[in-house]
């Protein structure tokens, strides 16, 4: 038991600091110092310790010849980046379902992920969540071990920049016609080339909004 509530805190940190680095509230270089940061959360060194192992492999941080972990910043690039493998894995899931695959869409699942996210009372957390899942799925679709594990491997680091460009719901209508939008063509058998289209438009907008949205926190951050 003491295990699990450990794992726990450590999940609970590493959120924290994925978004404050992410929205340049830690800068780069800043030290990640474990009895520092165990002050602050009021924790042992080992949920921090499991937390600051975890940001070095998603690349948020890294540790120093001298032992130091320090912030490694997350840059305009790096989010490019990271929603460009985004598209590479979803239009490729795509392709493989449907040029390789007979399994039936899970057209119901879908649905019922959209009926959530149409829901007017939910936070932004609870909305990018769904988000989070519908797109999840998408990558399910192409029955590839490789590729959901991919998926999974950035699955966190996707959820804080959905959390952060969802903030508020601002863009529900546009993420959820353009949802809807992917599993009619979906459902009505279209092409690649236009169902990848769509999720293309909808991974740039989401991108756009995002460096804005960042661009202008890091920016009160500094004021």
């Amino acid at each position: 038991m003491e295990k699990i509530r450990r794992d726990v805190l450590g999940d609970t940190i590493t959120k924290y600091l994925r978004r404050a680095i992410l929205l340049g509230e830690l800068p780069d270089g800043h030290h990640l110092a474990e009895p520092d940061l165990a002050q602050q959360f009021g924790t042992s060194r080992s949920p921090v310790r499991e937390s600051l192992l975890h940001l070095i492999r998603e690349g948020f941080a890294e540790r120093l010849p001298n032992g130091r972990v320090c912030v490694r910043h997350f840059t305009f690039q790096d989010i490019h980046n990271l929603f460009e493998f985004r598209f590479m894995l979803e239009s490729q899931s795509i392709k493989k379902w449907i040029h390789h695959d007979q399994r039936a869409l899970p057209e119901d699942e879908f649905k019922i992920l959209l009926d959530k996210m149409q829901k007017s009372y939910i936070s932004s957390e609870q909305f990018s969540e769904y988000d989070m899942e519908f797109h999840k799925k998408i990558v399910h679709l192409s029955n590839d071990k490789s590729m959901i594990q991919a998926w999974s491997g950035l699955e966190e680091v996707i959820k804080s920049i959905l959390q952060i460009t969802n903030q508020s719901n601002g863009r529900a209508e546009s993420i959820l016609e353009q949802h809807q939008n992917m599993i009619s063509l979906l459902m009505s058998n279209s092409g690649y080339d236009e169902v990848c289209a769509v999720i293309k438009q909808h991974l740039n907008e989401a991108e756009s909004v995002m460096v804005t949205r960042i661009k202008e926190i890091r920016k009160e951050t500094l004021i």
